[in-house]
């Protein structure tokens, strides 16, 4: 039997784990910088406001980056590229 390959638009595995990835990123984000400036408040340091955004976009994108990198394609995944070279997502479908 051989896989054949069917372009699709349907969001593959990566996608959404970095979708997921980011949302807790940014959920996570927030508590560890209520834990930061906790511990620097203790120490007199006061960060500006404009830390708060910056810190919770850094923290999400690595946090979006590492859910997508670490997280397997799913078995029945691949790409195909079509008669214009263009590179698209495809799922797997066995052919008997």
């Amino acid at each position: 039997m051989a896989d054949d390959l069917t372009p699709t638009a349907a969001p593959k595995t990566k996608v959404i784990a970095a979708t997921g990835g980011a949302a807790v990123g940014s959920a996570a984000s927030v508590v560890l910088l209520w834990i930061l400036k906790s511990v620097l408040h203790k120490f007199g340091i006061d960060p500006p406001e404009d830390v708060d955004a910056a810190f919770t976009s850094i923290f999400t994108t690595i946090a979006t980056g590492l859910a997508g990198y670490y997280t397997p394609p799913g078995l029945n995944e691949g790409v195909v590229v079509d008669e214009d070279g263009k590179v698209k997502s495809a799922l797997k479908s066995r052919a008997g």
